[in-house]
């Protein structure tokens, strides 16, 4: 009977361990609905409003709380389609870099058709989250869009 005591204390010790080095060790919160890393989170949200492509400012992008992204061009063509952001892969179809420390993000865009079109996406630091960087997948940096928030 003490050996059964001994050991059920030993497990229960074990797996505070066990649950206290883990804790310590994540550097990223999870969000338990969705497992997604907080920055992630963070960038869903920060990404809502509207904002203007920087060599082209009459184009615009307006992000939507409920996922719908309307894309307005200068020739007053308007889009809606759907967007998310992740940091799975493979997107589009191509294998990419998955890094919570590099904090990796990709915008997958969808039209109607159910074409996707997938950027890497950078939220620019020291610009207060107010520009982003948007380089295609499986494209150099040089086919980079930066847009700015309105």
């Amino acid at each position: 009977m003490k050996i059964k005591k001994l050991l059920t204390t030993g497990f229960v010790g074990i797996i505070i361990i066990i649950t206290i080095a883990y804790s310590s060790y994540a550097k990223f919160n999870l969000d338990n609905a969705s497992q997604d890393p907080d920055y992630i989170i963070n960038a869903r949200t920060q990404i809502i409003g509207k904002w203007y492509q920087e060599n082209a400012p009459k184009n615009t992008w307006e992000f939507k709380n409920n996922g719908k992204l309307i894309i307005h061009f200068e020739d007053n063509i308007e889009y809606t389609v759907t967007y998310t952001i992740v940091n799975t892969t493979p997107v589009c179809g191509k294998n990419v870099q998955v890094d919570i420390r590099k904090r990796t993000m990709y915008l997958i865009v969808k039209d109607e058709d159910g074409i996707e079109e997938c950027d890497e996406l950078f939220f620019i630091q020291g610009s207060n989250n107010n520009s982003i960087n948007l380089t295609p997948v499986g494209r150099g940096v040089d086919a980079s869009t930066i847009f700015h928030k309105k």
